[in-house]
């Protein structure tokens, strides 16, 4: 399967080195940096490059849209009529953005966060993906043969499962840089180091309905007030402060 990736982000800077890894044969890469292009078609062996979408190598038989949201619907109708398989990557956007392109639409979604220039693996990253025509197929191998996890899901299910990531994951990373900003000067954050390790392993072993602690759900008024004083200086924080404690346990505030 020859397989052209459109995009010099983060996500193709791991899709790449994961797709050949598993056999598929990535002939080509088109992004709008002339410099990334062929630094990544160097690190990465790809035999094709180009900054033009119109350069679409006709042996192409899937082209995977790894670009940000916005742009994916900008580049769909350059891809009508070329008669290939054609992929999105997000989370969030509905499928039919590429209905311009013809019926072999389709998406591949990996559940992960991806780091500039650090290859992810993917072998136990869930991917969830979609297809009309052709695509379906495509997908399903593509995503198999990527990921241990594999999951066919709509737009609608998708989209419920990208809200729960930001949630979970970026929401949590702006706690974390708030908690950050509350220490003492001169200490390292690395403190919360072990916290949050037996944390995570505790979430995932019995499920966050069973593993939420802290005052609210003690229904500890006493150190919730403490709290709530040393915020006085940060309004915004100390009403979301009270806003969670109360979705905790809503007797508590």
């Amino acid at each position: 399967m020859k397989i052209t990736i459109i995009g010099t982000g983060r996500l193709a800077y791991s899709l790449i080195p994961n797709l050949k890894n598993a056999g598929f044969d990535v002939l080509q890469l088109i992004g709008r940096s002339k410099e990334k292009v062929e630094n990544y078609a160097n690190i990465f062996h790809i035999p094709f490059f180009s900054t033009k979408i119109e350069e679409l190598h006709i042996d192409t038989q899937v082209v995977i849209l790894c670009v940000s949201d916005t742009s994916i619907s900008e580049i769909a109708p350059f891809l009508a009529e070329k008669n290939k398989i054609i992929f999105h990557t997000s989370g969030s956007i509905d499928m039919e953005v590429l209905a311009a392109v013809g019926e072999d639409i389709g998406v591949l979604y990996p559940l992960q966060i991806f780091t500039t220039d650090k290859i992810v693996p993917l072998e136990e990253v869930p991917f969830f993906y979609q297809g009309k025509g052709k695509a379906v197929e495509i997908a399903k191998i593509i995503a198999e043969k990527l990921s241990h996890q594999s999951f066919l899901a709509d737009s609608a299910t998708r989209l419920k499962v990208h809200l729960g990531a930001v949630i979970a994951c970026n929401f949590s990373n702006f706690l974390f840089r708030s908690a950050q900003e509350m220490l003492p000067e001169n200490m390292s954050f690395n403190i919360y180091e072990a916290l949050m390790r037996e944390h995570i392993e505790k979430v995932f072993a019995f499920l966050p309905q069973n593993t939420q602690t802290g005052p609210a759900i003690r229904g500890d008024k006493t150190t919730i007030d403490k709290h709530l004083d040393l915020l006085e200086n940060k309004p915004e924080m100390r009403d979301l402060y009270k806003q969670i404690s109360h979705l905790i346990n809503p007797d508590v505030i």
